[in-house]
C-alpha cells in the first residue's frame, strides 16, 4: 500500500473510532443488537463453471455473527450493520472463505447549527467481470468475486448569513477498494485503490428570496490512484436560477463551466455549460423536472418524475446524461443512498475503472398493500468508452419481488430479473441473464426464525461457452439477541 492509500485508510479509521467511541455518553436512544445466522446451502455448480465443463455439487455451511446498531440522539444518528461470513465448502476445503459485510451510515451536528460531520462506510462482495461466473446466490465459489470496500467521511459548515443567503463548506475524503486477484480478462481495467479529495462550497438564497431563488457552486475533485496508475481532477462552476410562477410551476436555468481531466479520455472534457427546463407540481402527489441544454460540448437531456400513487405506492423514473466512472457511481450511492440499500453497480456492469458517457433511463414502483409488499423496477444504460480496448455496451432489463405475510409467523416471497447485455464493436456479444428466487420465513419467537430459499441462475449468450447455469437451496436459522 501506497503512502496515500495508507494516510487516506488511517485518516478513515481514525475519524470512523473516535466518533463511535464518543456514542456512549450522547443522550438518546442507542440500540445494539447481536445477531447469529447459520445456512447450509447445496448447489449443483459450485464453481459457477459453464455449461458443459464439468459443473461440481458441494454443500456449503455459512456462519455469520453480526452486530446491528440504531440510535439517535439531539444532535446525532447512526445505522449500522455488519456481519462475518465464514463459508466452509464441504467438497473442496481450499474454497473456505471469510467475507465481510457492512453499511454503516452516520451524521453528527457537532456545533449547533455550524459544524457537521457525515460518515459512511460499505464491505460488500461484488462481481468483477459480468461476462464471468454470476449467480444470484451468493454462497458459492468464484475468482470472478471480490471485496469491494467503500468509505468515506464529511465534515462540512453551514452558515445562515441573516436572511439573505446560506453558505457551505465542506471536504469529503473517500477510500475505494476492489481486492482480489488480478482479473482473467486481460481487456478489463479493473477498478483499482483509490483515495479521493472533494471540496465544494456553495451560497444558496435566504428567506428573503421568495420566488426567485439562486444558488452558486464550486467544486473540485482529485482521485489518486495508488498502484502506479493515471489519477484524475474535476473541476465544477455554477450558477443557478429558480423563478415560481405559481404553486405549480417552477423554472430553472443554470450557466457553468466544468473541466474533466482523465487520460482515460482521449480529450479532456472542459467548457461552458448551461441548461434550462421547469419543475411541475400539478398536485400533491406528483413532481416532474426536466433540464435540457448544453454539457461536454454536445446537448444534454435529465429528468426527474415521483408520483405518490397513495401513502404507502410510490412510482419514480428518470433519465440522466453523464460522464462518470465506476468509482464516482459507487461514491455517489454511499454518501446519497438510503441505510440498508445497496452500495453497488446499478444495472450489474463490470468493476471497471475507465471513464465512459453513460445515458440511463429508469424507472420503478415500490409500495404495500395490506400483507403483500412488492418493489418493480427497470432500466435501460448505454457506455461509451473513449478507451479503444474497452467496447460500447447496452444493458436493459429489470427485476420484481414480491412479499406476503401468509400468516402473523409465516411470511413468503418470490422474485426475478432479467438482463439483456449488448457488447459491441470486435468483442460484439449478446447475454441473457435469468434469475429467479422464491422461500418461505417462519418465526419460531421473537428472536429466533428461520426459513428456506430456492435460487435458479441462467445464462444465455451467443458464446456457448460463456452459458451458465446454477440451482441452489438454502436453509438458514437466525436469532438475535
Amino acid at each position: 500500500m501506497t503512502h496515500r492509500a495508507y494516510y487516506g485508510r488511517f485518516g478513515l479509521s481514525t475519524a470512523l473510532i473516535a466518533w463511535l467511541a464518543s456514542i456512549p455518553a450522547m443522550a438518546g436512544q442507542w440500540h445494539a443488537t447481536p445477531e447469529l445466522e447459520v445456512a447450509e446451502t447445496y448447489t449443483d455448480n459450485v464453481d459457477l463453471n459453464a455449461t458443459g465443463t464439468g459443473r461440481k455439487t458441494d454443500f456449503i455451511t455459512r456462519i455469520s455473527p453480526g452486530v446491528q446498531v440504531t440510535g439517535k440522539s439531539g444532535r446525532t444518528t447512526l445505522d449500522l450493520t455488519y456481519r462475518l461470513n465464514y463459508l466452509i465448502f464441504a467438497r473442496s476445503d481450499e474454497d473456505t472463505d471469510l467475507r465481510h459485510f457492512l453499511d454503516a451510515r452516520g451524521h453528527s451536528e457537532l456545533i449547533e447549527d455550524f459544524f457537521f460531520l457525515d460518515l459512511g462506510g460499505s464491505v460488500n462482495q461484488q462481481f468483477l467481470d459480468r461476462g464471468g461466473a454470476i449467480s444470484g446466490n451468493q454462497d458459492n465459489a468464484t475468482d470472478n468475486r471480490r471485496t469491494v470496500q467503500n468509505y468515506n467521511i464529511s465534515p462540512y459548515i453551514r452558515r445562515p448569513l441573516g436572511t439573505l443567503a446560506t453558505a457551505t463548506a465542506r471536504y469529503r475524503l473517500s477510500y475505494v477498494d476492489v481486492s482480489g486477484p488480478a482479473s482473467n480478462n486481460p481487456l478489463l481495467d479493473v477498478l483499482s485503490e483509490t483515495v479521493s479529495h472533494q471540496g465544494v462550497v456553495q451560497l444558496d438564497s435566504g428567506p428573503s428570496f421568495t420566488r426567485l431563488g439562486w444558488s452558486l457552486s464550486g467544486s473540485y475533485t482529485r482521485d489518486d490512484r495508488t498502484q502506479g496508475r493515471r489519477d484524475s481532477e474535476r473541476a465544477i462552476g455554477r450558477a443557478e436560477l429558480r423563478y415560481t410562477v405559481s404553486q405549480w410551476l417552477t423554472l430553472l436555468g443554470s450557466v457553468g463551466y466544468e473541466d474533466i481531466t482523465d487520460t482515460s479520455l482521449l480529450n479532456d472534457r472542459d467548457g461552458v455549460t448551461w441548461d434550462a427546463g421547469f419543475t411541475l407540481k400539478p398536485g400533491p402527489r406528483t413532481v416532474l423536472t426536466v433540464r435540457g441544454g448544453e454539457r461536454y460540448n454536445e446537448m444534454n437531456w435529465s429528468a426527474v418524475l415521483n408520483y405518490k400513487i397513495s401513502n404507502r405506492t410510490r412510482v419514480r423514473a428518470g433519465y440522466t446524461e453523464e460522464i462518470t466512472t465506476t468509482l464516482r457511481i459507487l461514491q455517489d450511492e454511499l454518501s446519497g443512498g438510503e441505510p440498508g440499500g445497496p452500495v453497488v453497480d446499478p444495472g450489474g456492469f463490470s468493476l471497471v475503472d475507465s471513464a465512459f458517457k453513460r445515458n440511463r433511463v429508469y424507472g420503478g414502483v415500490n409500495g404495500s398493500r395490506g400483507r403483500t409488499t412488492f418493489s418493480l423496477d427497470g432500466f435501460y444504460e448505454e457506455r461509451r468508452f473513449d478507451i479503444a480496448t474497452t467496447p460500447p455496451e447496452n444493458r436493459y432489463g429489470g427485476h420484481g419481488v414480491i412479499s406476503r405475510r401468509l400468516s402473523p409467523r409465516l411470511t413468503a416471497n418470490i422474485g426475478g430479473n432479467y438482463e439483456k447485455t449488448e457488447i459491441k464493436g470486435l468483442a460484439a456479444r449478446e447475454d441473457d441473464f435469468y434469475g429467479a428466487h422464491a422461500g418461505l420465513n417462519y418465526s419460531f419467537s421473537q428472536y429466533i426464525s428461520g426459513g428456506v430459499t430456492y435460487y435458479f441462475t441462467s445464462r444465455e449468450s451467443d458464446e456457448a461457452s460463456r452459458d451458465l447455469k446454477e440451482n441452489a437451496v438454502k436453509i438458514n436459522i437466525r436469532a438475535t439477541f
